[in-house]
């Protein structure tokens, strides 16, 4: 097997906050969702956490993702992680903010050549008594072959 096309996925997690932080830094704060960094309560400033949602490892065919129709042996594992983007606003920036940085997140990724997202939605915006913001949870989908 080929590891050179399957990164780690805490490098992968770190790869996607530093792209955030390039593109959108100047707007919004961001954090790990897997370190001891904590977020300020309440929230001052639109902030998102990072993290992983799942991750799914099955057998593959590799000739019918590659579209291949010769008679080798190529048979993997094809790695589906969902990471978890969940952005955070103060309630006096409403609603408006939240679907902002999911379309200036998804200008982004759609530029990088870094990553190969399939798939990418979001939730429902909500307040959050606990942290006294509102947040949305935006999930993004992508594939690799190990």
């Amino acid at each position: 097997m080929n590891s050179q096309f399957y990164p780690a996925i805490p490098e992968r997690m770190e790869e996607l906050v530093q792209l955030l932080r390039e593109k959108l830094g100047e707007e919004f704060g961001f954090i790990d969702a897997f370190t001891d960094e904590v977020a300020a309560t309440p929230i001052y400033r639109p902030t998102a956490t990072v993290g992983i949602r799942s991750m799914e490892v099955r057998n593959t065919w590799l000739l019918d993702l590659a579209g291949r129709q010769d008679d080798e042996d190529c048979y993997g594992k094809l790695v589906e992680v969902i990471f978890e983007v969940t952005i955070h606003a103060p309630v006096s920036y409403g609603g408006y903010i939240c679907r902002g940085f999911f379309c200036k997140l998804r200008d982004a990724l759609n530029e990088s050549d870094t990553f190969r997202i399939t798939r990418i939605s979001a939730g429902e915006i909500a307040y959050d008594r606990s942290r006294r913001c509102l947040c949305m949870p935006i999930d993004l989908q992508e594939k690799y072959i190990l």
